[in-house]
């Protein structure tokens, strides 16, 4: 039996834009995380889908379909990348939806 295939993508032209405009030092360590979650999918922290506000999926829905799972980062300077991660049984995909600041963060997910 061979080992899944696992790519990370960031999935949106969304997420590709909230990355460019984060600070070199979360970009950076993005990079670096996304080569162990290419190992690891499963490493950030599972966030409950019964938690996450209708609105918020309403919005991930509209720009890629469903989320079947997400997952958290936590990244310098307060910084998260939201994820989840979809697979079958050759490969495991983990796509980046959010790259937010912490303020952000809290804003989307009915924290703050």
């Amino acid at each position: 039996m061979s080992a899944l295939k696992v790519s990370v993508q960031i999935e949106s032209p969304h997420a590709l834009r909230q990355m460019r405009e984060s600070p070199r030092v979360v970009q950076d360590s993005l990079k670096r995380q996304a080569l162990a979650l290419d190992g690891e999918p499963f490493k950030g922290t599972f966030i409950v889908m019964a938690r996450v506000p209708r609105r918020a999926l309403a919005i991930w829905q509209t720009r890629i379909g469903a989320i079947p799972n997400l997952y958290k980062l936590d990244l310098p300077q307060g910084w998260r990348a939201l994820y989840f991660v979809a697979s079958n049984e050759e490969r495991r995909d983990v796509f980046v939806i959010e790259v937010v600041s912490h303020k952000e963060y809290e804003r989307l997910l009915g924290y703050g």
